[in-house]
């Protein structure tokens, strides 16, 4: 548990310019498992009637709701890659026209969410303070649609 903080304080020390050679070493350890995430692909096909992450299949072609969510993030991630949709946003395109109370509908929202995340999605839908989004390091691939 005190590695963190040797490693804090080696790289402090490295940018001070007092590497001292035990310091340095154990950046010089510790650096490389310090990799970007690999990249990951999620396949969105036929109008988001389904979506591939990970070798999992996902359907969404009978949870209307669900899919107009998700397409509008995706939309978005092919728009503005980086910016999140606002919840008021998400409850607009997830039931379009429909009108309730403000608390109704972020619940709605939230719930949405998460089973969308619970289908496969944790680690790339993401939330922040400007709204939901799907994380930039996830590269979205659409099928072409089938006539």
């Amino acid at each position: 548990s005190e590695q963190p903080d040797a490693e804090l304080s080696a790289l402090l020390a490295l940018v001070r310019g007092e590497r001292d050679d035990a310091r340095f070493a154990l950046v010089r350890r510790v650096a490389p498992l310090r990799r970007a995430p690999a990249r990951r692909e999620m396949v969105v096909g036929n109008d988001g009637r389904y979506y591939e992450i990970d070798g999992r299949r996902t359907s969404l072609a009978r949870q209307r709701s669900l899919r107009l969510i998700f397409l509008a993030l995706v939309d978005e991630a092919e728009r503005r890659p980086g910016h999140g949709l606002p919840q008021p946003e998400v409850l607009a395109r997830g039931w379009p026209g429909e009108k309730m109370r403000a608390d109704s509908g972020a619940t709605r929202v939230y719930t949405s969410i998460r089973r969308l995340r619970r289908g496969g999605l944790e680690g790339v839908l993401v939330t922040r303070d400007d709204g939901y989004l799907i994380d930039p390091h996830v590269t979205v691939r659409r099928m072409a649609q089938v006539q």
